[in-house]
């Protein structure tokens, strides 16, 4: 642990807009590294969102296999095939609206935030 045994105290000229510019500088690192923790979070849920991805397409490809070569007759088969790409796009899109309701979170501040937003208001009534 550190003690301080006495402090000094320095006069600076233009000591309100050297403040300001300390306050501001802290204000963008502390809303940086703010980002910087969204961005990672939101890196590991589209990651754990692909794997999901990939894994639902393997089970739809398989169950339609199984569909088409054990369990319709083969007439019908040949009826119900759809092109490759209608099947892909109509699986994407579902998947993409049950992502979107999966994840519809409600926002709350965190301390951080809060913090950030009683800094802005420190700079703003800061008269020059």
């Amino acid at each position: 642990m550190v003690k301080i045994s006495s402090s000094v105290h320095v006069r600076l000229e233009n000591g309100l807009n050297l403040r300001k510019e300390i306050l501001e500088t802290a204000l963008r690192a502390s809303e940086l590294m703010r980002r910087f923790k969204e961005y990672k979070k939101e890196n590991k849920e589209k990651t754990i969102l692909i794997d999901k991805f990939k894994k639902e397409i393997s089970n739809i490809s398989s169950s339609l296999h199984d569909l088409e070569f054990k369990e319709l007759p083969r007439e019908i088969t040949k009826k119900l095939s759809l092109p490759e790409e209608e099947i892909k796009q109509k699986i994407a899109e579902k998947t993409v609206e049950e992502i979107e309701q999966e994840f519809e979170e409600p926002i709350t501040k965190t301390e951080l935030e809060i913090e950030l937003e009683s800094l802005k208001s420190k700079i703003e009534n800061i008269k020059i």
